[in-house]
């Protein structure tokens, strides 16, 4: 009963363009009824990776093209993983640290040194406090025993 409507939407058995959908391409082959599928038999434009060279398949439609494969983009991400546990001082999730040592925080932290500006005297303190002070200890006990 509705013969007519398979063969103008390309489900048909008939060959060519009716309607314009193609049921066929140019070598008689029939074309596939999903675009899933047929984008799964076109071949997309391939880059060369950075790393090894290979070539890595890539979706026109994509913002940014791959400039990696997907392997040397995972080894990359584990190295950068690596350096970044080793920067917080927590341990990396694939890296042999000992154990104890995700809580020694002490190994980043540095002693600023300045000069007061009431005497002149240099002065250090550390650099985990909130405000970094301008007048030293002696001087700052002063100001605040006048204000009080």
């Amino acid at each position: 009963m509705f013969d007519w409507l398979k063969i103008v939407f390309g489900r048909g058995k008939t060959s060519g363009k009716l309607a314009g959908n193609a049921v066929s391409d140019a070598a008689g082959k029939p074309l596939p009824d999903r675009p899933a599928e047929a984008k799964a038999e076109r071949a997309l434009p391939t880059n060369p990776c950075r790393e090894c060279g290979k070539p890595s398949p890539y979706d026109p439609s994509w913002r940014h093209q791959p400039n990696f494969c997907p392997e040397c983009r995972e080894k990359y991400r584990q190295e950068q993983r690596k350096k970044t546990g080793a920067m917080t001082g927590k341990p990396a999730a694939s890296s042999g640290t000992e154990p104890g040592t995700e809580g020694k925080k002490k190994e980043y932290r540095k002693m600023i040194k300045r000069t007061c500006k009431s005497c002149g005297r240099p002065f250090s303190f550390p650099s985990t406090i909130q405000h970094w002070p301008r007048y030293c200890r002696e001087c700052r006990k002063n100001y605040r025993g006048e204000q009080a």
